[in-house]
């Protein structure tokens, strides 16, 4: 059989040292790494002006653990810019932390552990009917005959799809769009519908004429032919 290890993360955490708890340090870390391509400028009170390697500009209020890049307004951990001006400022970004991150909360959110019960064979017995499931009905409308697929799946049937092939308008005869979003005028669609017959009408009677001349055969030819 498996040994059961009896430590779990509250143990763990008990003999931890730091203030914060363990991943949340690891992000810290790398926002710490991050500073080194950051400068910051003191721009009076709790305040700094950061710059990083991007061209990026962005605001920090130490005060307020707030940056304009909003990392640490959202995650409660200093971003890279709050950092590098905690770093200006002679303060630990480890303090700076939000509370809900501290190994003192977590301690707390485990301290009531759950306590083991017996299975469903030792529960009481009532004189209640068992709570049974609802009976199943059948849902208004036709039935389905095939399963949801998958996004990208082929479909069951015969007929294919249109993936993959452009969309072209049947009024201005361009691609992009059908004719139920056509904004082109009237005008200029039958200008470019014209334009297409001619085009289609002058294919046809080139086609018709190379194939012509690729059957046809001088009437001398013939006569030689009879005659052999």
């Amino acid at each position: 059989m498996p040994s059961i290890d009896s430590t779990d993360s509250s143990d763990l955490m008990a003999n931890f040292e730091s203030r914060i708890c363990p991943q949340i340090i690891k992000k810290l870390n790398h926002s710490i790494e991050a500073t080194k391509f950051c400068k910051s400028t003191w721009t009076g009170a709790d305040e700094c002006e950061v710059r990083d390697i991007d061209g990026g500009q962005w605001v920090v209020d130490i005060a307020k653990k707030t940056c304009s890049c909003r990392r640490w307004d959202l995650s409660g951990i200093p971003c890279s810019h709050g950092c590098q001006s905690l770093f200006a400022m002679n303060l630990n970004p480890e303090e700076m932390v939000h509370e809900c991150y501290s190994k003192v909360v977590y301690m707390k959110a485990y301290a009531n552990m759950l306590k083991p019960m017996r299975g469903s064979l030792y529960w009481p017995h009532t004189p209640y009917p068992d709570i049974l499931p609802p009976k199943a009905r059948s849902m208004p409308g036709r039935p389905k005959k095939h399963r949801k697929r998958e996004q990208g799946e082929p479909g069951a049937g015969v007929k294919l799809g249109k993936k993959g092939i452009r969309m072209r308008c049947s009024l201005c005869l361009m691609y992009g769009h059908n004719k139920s979003t056509c904004l082109t005028s009237k005008e200029e669609c039958d200008e470019r519908q014209r334009q297409e017959a001619e085009a289609k009408k002058a294919q046809a009677a080139a086609a018709k004429a190379q194939a012509t001349e690729k059957v046809f055969i001088p009437f001398f030819k013939l006569r030689q032919k009879k005659s052999c």
